[in-house]
């Protein structure tokens, strides 16, 4: 059997996946850029961010976490867990969890906003090759539906779920759709949080940029208001209708 021949024979073997598909927000417009030494300077950032984040993760005590498996590529990573329908409950936990500790630590350390989709479906993923329907509707999750700088978490997950375990992982945003609750933190957390939140927004003239930002403070404020005595956004701008052209009125990136 030649090289080729086994490429094709293992990628028959697809199977069930959890897919958090991810994008970094306000990257493309740097990587697309004429100057090739911002290009390059974006893509370390980014790689940066990444690699540092899924170092931090190693200190995490997240059960299950070596289980996970990703994929970075452009502005993009696709983290994926095998499940079958036994451990379906504990390895989706096991996701959830790992990705919205690897979103906390982007946007606190690093004031890059993410968008994203989490699903179910099928996939193959190795040292060369990721592809699978479960990646494509990660995909389409995180192209229509997000909008605002959230992860949302597909139905057919959610429904796997009562509603007292899902809660602490996802909260159900006013269009009915759920997003990862990545502020499960500490109130010196959220205070880093609100500090770099802050500080990459105060600046901001651009109406679609700030519409973003506007977003991530309500939700940020939302946390704060559970835990008390922690700061709080006083200057987020009418809040955007969820309406189905709302693509068109947020910059995608």
């Amino acid at each position: 059997m030649n090289n080729n021949d086994k490429i094709m024979f293992n990628l028959k073997f697809v199977s069930s996946h959890i897919i958090a598909y991810i994008d970094f927000l306000g990257t493309k417009s740097i990587l697309k850029s004429n100057s090739q030494n911002r290009a390059i300077a974006s893509y370390r950032f980014i790689y940066s961010a990444i690699v540092d984040t899924l170092d931090k993760m190693n200190e995490e005590n997240i059960s299950g976490k070596e289980k996970i498996k990703y994929k970075i590529f452009s502005d993009n990573v696709i983290f994926a867990i095998e499940y079958t329908e036994t451990t379906f409950i504990q390895n989706a936990i096991t996701l959830l969890s790992f990705v919205s500790v690897f979103q906390y630590l982007v946007v606190s350390e690093w004031g890059l906003l993410l968008r994203g989709g989490v699903c179910i479906g099928d996939l193959y993923i190795d040292d060369n090759f990721v592809l699978g329907s479960g990646l494509i509707t990660a995909y389409e999750i995180e192209n229509k539906l997000s909008i605002y700088p959230r992860i949302v978490v597909d139905n057919d997950i959610i429904k796997r779920f009562n509603r007292l375990t899902v809660f602490p992982y996802c909260l159900l945003e006013n269009d009915n759709l759920f997003y990862l609750n990545y502020l499960q933190c500490t109130k010196d957390n959220l205070s880093k949080h609100y500090r770099q939140i802050f500080n990459k927004s105060k600046d901001i003239v651009n109406p679609q940029v700030k519409q973003k930002f506007d977003w991530v403070k309500r939700y940020h404020n939302k946390i704060a208001d559970r835990l008390g005595d922690c700061p709080v956004f006083n200057d987020i701008g009418p809040e955007a209708l969820f309406a189905n052209n709302a693509n068109d009125t947020i910059n995608k990136n």
